[in-house]
């Protein structure tokens, strides 16, 4: 039956008026500063109060990153109403049918398709009073609903995060959860008292989780409200502000703080003093994550270089010598030197890097 349903989806016109409930009006490119795409955000939608508010809430998947442009294709539109239980042939579409999503900063000259005209005459026009949603500029404006439900949906999320951050315990970053799509049970609520979050999953981890909801209405039990989530990790990492090469060394004016959420944490610097001084492992672009693992301790000797070999004396003072480097190290690194010939007989000590050129005895 599901694979009926999306044949006849894909084979159905892109502008279906008869028996339309909701109408879409989509615009060609909007600007979006939140992590995903809601249906209220890509234009006007009108008709039916209910059917306007379940469609607006549908989610269309993640914005664009900064600099980067999506393009959300009509029928792609018209699955993600089905999937979030919208009935997609009782909603008509109008304006573009290929609208854009632009990222943060990004330009782009990409077609957004061909414009459709909503009908302008009264026949078209069904007799009851419009719901009309503006196009949003955040998912928190998408998502709007009546207070009640609002609240019992944000009181869930809350509850999630408090529980996923004591049971999860990320190494670095703070949990943050989500909302991705509500059921049609759910969206249905106005009002009530929140009493139970239950977990559909044998295991809660990062990444798309699905709740039941346990709501009290006018004392009345109400179950099997479905909220789905995102769960994943906030955390503030150092990115490259430009391309680098292997092997080049972290300065101050390549790297930056940004905050950001993902379902796979890294061990990432977070902090502009814990990139300096360190190196690339490998060639990076600008925008990439500086970790733990594309970067490592900048080398301050070097095997076979000459260096400069401090050790403290019984009786006070610092005793200085020249010495070989056997061995490669980075900062606080041990490594095996070799007293200079020419400063006596040739004796091997475990030293450690205290700057570039210079080692200690411990």
């Amino acid at each position: 039956m599901k694979v009926l349903a999306l044949a006849l989806l894909f084979c159905a016109p892109l502008f279906s008026q008869s028996g339309a409930l909701a109408q879409v009006v989509l615009a060609d490119r909007v600007r979006v500063d939140s992590a995903y795409v809601s249906l209220a955000q890509l234009g006007t939608l009108s008709g039916d109060a209910a059917m306007v508010q379940a469609a607006s809430a549908v989610l269309l998947g993640k914005a664009p990153a900064a600099g980067e442009t999506r393009a959300i294709e009509l029928a792609y539109i018209r699955t993600r109403l089905l999937q979030s239980g919208v009935e997609a042939d009782k909603v008509a579409f109008y304006g573009y049918t290929r609208p854009l999503v632009v990222g943060a900063s990004a330009q782009s000259t990409e077609s957004s398709g061909e414009y459709r005209s909503p009908p302008d005459d009264e026949g078209t026009r069904r007799a009851t009073t419009p719901t009309r949603v503006p196009a949003a500029t955040s998912t928190q404006e998408a998502l709007q609903a009546p207070a009640g439900q609002n609240e019992l949906v944000c009181d869930a999320l809350d509850r999630l995060k408090r529980r996923l951050q004591a049971k999860l315990t990320p190494p670095q970053g703070e949990i943050e959860v989500r909302e991705l799509s509500r059921s049609r049970s759910l969206l249905a609520v106005t009002h009530g008292t929140l009493l139970e979050v239950k977990t559909r999953h044998a295991q809660e981890t990062l990444g798309k989780l699905d709740y039941e909801l346990t709501v009290d209405i006018d004392g009345h039990t109400v179950t099997g409200l479905t909220l789905s989530v995102e769960v994943g990790v906030r955390m503030m990492c150092m990115v490259l502000t430009r391309d680098a090469r292997a092997g080049e060394r972290l300065t101050r004016d390549m790297c930056e703080p940004r905050e950001h959420f993902t379902t796979r944490p890294f061990a990432g610097l977070s902090t502009v003093e814990a990139a300096l001084g360190r190196e690339l492992t490998r060639a990076l672009r600008a925008q990439d994550w500086l970790t733990e693992s594309n970067t490592k301790p900048a080398l301050l000797v070097r095997k076979g270089e000459s260096v400069t070999l401090r050790a403290p004396l019984p009786g006070g003072g610092v005793l200085s010598t020249t010495a070989i480097a056997m061995e490669s190290g980075a900062t606080g690194e041990r490594i095996r030197v070799r007293r200079a010939k020419d400063a006596g007989p040739a004796v091997d000590l475990l030293a450690r890097v205290t700057a570039a050129g210079e080692c200690e005895v411990d």
